[in-house]
């Protein structure tokens, strides 16, 4: 059941990043860990999660730029 509820949350939070709802695939990512904090996927969503809004400060024509971190709580399974 973990492994099924892994791929929901991970597939519903990756179409939101292409779809360019950066903030919705973030959330979606967190709702994951949250509900789940000891999978062996959380850590991958949770930095899935701190990923996903940074996407939006990347400029288009300039690589070299610099790209705006987003700072965020631990995920769950970190303050334990």
């Amino acid at each position: 059941m973990v492994e099924a509820s892994f791929t929901l949350y991970s597939r519903l939070g990756d179409l939101y990043v292409t779809k360019q709802r950066y903030q919705d695939g973030a959330n979606t990512y967190r709702a994951f860990v949250a509900r789940d904090p000891y999978s062996d996927h959380a850590p991958d969503l949770a930095m899935a999660a701190i990923e996903a809004p940074t996407l939006t400060a990347r400029p288009a024509s300039s690589s070299s730029a610099a790209i705006r971190v987003m700072v965020m709580s631990p995920p769950p399974f970190l303050l334990s």
